[in-house]
């Protein structure tokens, strides 16, 4: 993903968040490797559909039907954000029971390592976080695709960390 800094203000705002929002997915699309994110408008035949984060790989700046594409919607589709699951890695998604909140972590079955939306459950070196500070940790987001969008801006962090924690 980007450097520690600009995913620190990304896990922030991921955290604040309260839905789908676009500005979230270009920082997204950006922290996972597209570059040359910005504006670009959006057209379907010959009608203009407004602008979209996204790019246009020919940079022609051209009017009319663009061979670019737009940023996923990651902060609205779990199928999106289920994108982001790195290679190898297995994800989960919780709902609270009762309520309309979510949680999601990503465990890599080579290691046992889990990480969820608050950092490491297991770290790398196989240390455990208790079942309290786990519970006490934990955080609910409000769309499963939020949830997934914090839990992999988290993994990249904690890898990042020799504590694995960045509270």
């Amino acid at each position: 993903m980007t450097d520690r800094a600009a995913l620190l203000q990304l896990r922030d705002r991921l955290a604040q968040a309260t839905g789908p929002d676009r500005e979230l997915d270009a920082e997204i699309a950006r922290a996972s490797g597209w570059t040359n994110v910005e504006l670009v408008p959006v057209w379907t035949s010959d009608e203009w559909c407004g602008d979209e984060p996204g790019y246009d790989p020919n940079d022609d700046g051209e009017e009319g039907p663009s061979s670019g594409m737009t940023v996923p919607r990651y902060t609205a589709s779990t199928d999106a954000a289920l994108t982001l699951t790195p290679s190898g890695w297995l994800f989960q998604i919780t709902q609270a029971k009762g309520d309309q909140k979510f949680t999601a972590r990503f465990t890599n079955p080579a290691n046992g390592a889990e990480c969820a939306n608050f950092g490491w459950h297991v770290r790398e070196d196989g240390q455990r976080m208790d079942m309290d500070a786990y519970l006490a940790a934990l955080r609910w987001e409000r769309t499963p695709a939020l949830a997934l969008c914090l839990a992999r801006v988290e993994l990249e962090l904690a890898k990042t960390s020799q504590k694995g924690t960045d509270r």
